[in-house]
């Protein structure tokens, strides 16, 4: 299994890996920096006027997920 797991990564990191992900993963990735998330959450919440219990169940998996 940790040989499966070894090629998996290195696939990923050597064959599917580009500069600009390169560039912006390590900022998004940066706990400092998490503003830009409730920014994204505000803008869905004021967005969708019509399903606003959708939206708020939206916003409540990205703060799981984000969390």
């Amino acid at each position: 299994m940790n040989t499966i797991d070894t090629y998996i990564f290195f696939f990923i990191n050597g064959t599917l890996s580009n500069s600009v992900t390169d560039m912006i993963m390590p900022f998004i990735t940066d706990l400092k920096n998490i503003w830009w998330i409730y920014i994204v959450l505000i803008f869905i919440a004021l967005y969708d006027k019509k399903r606003p219990y959708f939206t708020l169940l939206l916003c409540l998996v990205l703060l799981i997920a984000i969390g």
